[in-house]
């Protein structure tokens, strides 16, 4: 498979969330272009290669920017206030577990 074909695909696994599919490409595009790339085909890859590191850039603030909303909604659901069938506010602290990070 030519290199640009396997940016072509490990774009589309990222954009699809499958990390997995993303990262045996990234592994296979490496051995591909260790073996040497003609300079016709440098300036394309370079390219493509650029767009994509900014792919896996956005990626990663996406998913670092989930996992902190997740934190902060965790917290204020432990200390959520609810009210009784009397209308009174009863409060109390909930013990859920954070979350763990990857």
């Amino acid at each position: 498979m030519s290199p640009a074909r396997r940016i072509a695909g490990i774009k589309a696994a990222i954009l699809t969330g499958d990390a997995e599919t993303a990262q045996k490409g990234l592994d296979l595009l490496e051995k591909t272009l260790a073996a040497g790339v003609s300079v016709d085909q440098r300036p394309m890859l370079e390219s493509a290669l650029t767009e994509l590191r900014a792919l896996a850039e956005a990626s990663l603030r996406g998913a670092r920017q989930a996992a902190e909303d997740l934190r902060d909604i965790i917290l204020s659901a432990q200390s959520l206030q609810t009210y009784d069938d009397a209308g009174r506010r009863r409060s109390a602290t909930t013990l859920a577990p954070m979350p763990q990070r990857f």
